[in-house]
């Protein structure tokens, strides 16, 4: 056999020709070293090229294409705790960003300002230079490119929270009413954040009893509407933010919930009686049974004509256990049994039973007094 003929010199050559952000190769060994993936993604691919050389002229190439997977954890999301805040100029809060999963390899974050000039931001700490809006935002620095903001508003904050005087003080049941509040800042000027949250903070039912608050009424926590949905009482609070953490300024209502009386009648629209007489005007209707308040405010239109009785003895006949002495133009009853009165002088009155649930149903009867004996 002829002797082997054999290259004077061979050599083999690594290089990556695809992907060289994402992987390096040593030229002489082949050793791989996966550099990073792209951002983004689970795996990249890379292609490494291996080269014969002999006598400096390349005899023969391979491509070896290499998948590099990121097995580091990525950040998922990011949130800001709180994402709104109201500063006065001049004064600084902290923010607390949460990074989710908290295994997440690289948790670094950048943070910007939408506005430097009115609102600057260090590691979460804003401090407010300004009057006006800007939005802080928080970016990841893994790749993943995740974000969170806080919208920021500079200017006078609040120092105060009242309920507007007009807030009524009761409400039918199945009503709805909208309660307004009055936001103010320092020395009474218009605060930056003038928003406030409603909500209802205690409730008692007729008797006076601890209740379930929707049992009695509901609020929407950002209109301030309210709608009785029972009879009762409820404290109702708007709530204002300050720039300070935990000194949130507050403002509270009382509103009472009744059913009201729907319909009132009497026994009789007139009568005529004679002097020193006492008579009797009793109530025929008072609808619902349900009626929260059932008192009935009477009144004599002159009391030197016919007054009204309140004595316990008189009532007492009646089943009314109301205590008291009184003898004058007006009384409150809470019987729905009627009124007594006495005739003390010749002429003529107008008796009027007004309820006080705040429905204002009345009945109106017109005595008349006569000197002498009066056939009846």
């Amino acid at each position: 056999m002829g002797d082997e003929i054999r290259p004077v010199s061979e050599q083999i050559v690594y290089e990556v020709i695809a992907g060289d952000k994402w992987l390096s190769v040593d030229k002489t060994t082949g050793v791989i070293e996966a550099v990073a993936v792209d951002p983004g993604k689970a795996k990249t691919t890379a292609k490494v090229q291996v080269k014969a050389v002999s006598d400096g002229d390349v005899t023969k190439t391979a491509v070896c294409e290499v998948t590099i997977v990121d097995k580091a954890v990525p950040v998922a999301s990011v949130k800001i705790s709180p994402n709104k805040l109201f500063m006065g100029s001049g004064t600084q809060a902290s923010v607390a960003a949460v990074i989710s999963p908290v295994t997440a390899d690289n948790q670094s974050l950048s943070w910007t300002s939408s506005a430097p000039a009115i609102a600057e931001v260090e590691n979460g700490l804003i401090k407010a230079l300004s009057a006006g809006k800007a939005t802080i935002t928080a970016e990841t620095q893994d790749g993943s490119r995740k974000k969170a903001t806080v919208a920021v508003t500079v200017g006078n904050p609040v120092d105060s929270v009242t309920i507007d005087a007009k807030a009524p003080a009761r409400l039918v049941v199945s009503k709805s009413s909208v309660l307004k509040a009055v936001v103010k800042g320092a020395n009474g000027q218009k605060a930056a954040n003038s928003a406030v949250t409603w909500a209802i903070v205690s409730a008692q039912d007729t008797a006076g009893e601890e209740a379930v608050p929707e049992r009695i009424a509901t609020i929407n926590e950002k209109t301030g509407k309210v709608t009785a949905k029972g009879a009762g009482t409820v404290v109702i609070r708007a709530t204002a933010e300050t720039p300070i953490e935990g000194e949130a300024k507050t403002a509270e209502h009382t509103l009472t919930t009744y059913i009201p009386v729907s319909k009132l009648t009497a026994d009789k629209k007139k009568e005529t009686v004679s002097e020193n007489a006492e008579g009797w005007i009793r109530i025929t209707t008072l609808l619902p049974q349900e009626a929260t308040d059932k008192t009935i405010l009477w009144e004599s239109s002159n009391d030197n004509i016919v007054k009204l009785i309140t004595d316990d003895a008189a009532y007492e006949e009646a089943g009314d256990d109301t205590k008291g002495n009184y003898l004058g133009r007006t009384v409150t009853r809470a019987s729905s049994e009627g009124l007594r009165y006495k005739a003390v002088g010749a002429g003529t009155v107008k008796i009027t039973g007004t309820t006080n649930d705040g429905g204002k149903k009345k009945i109106t009867v017109t005595i008349t007094v006569k000197k002498g004996t009066v056939q009846r």
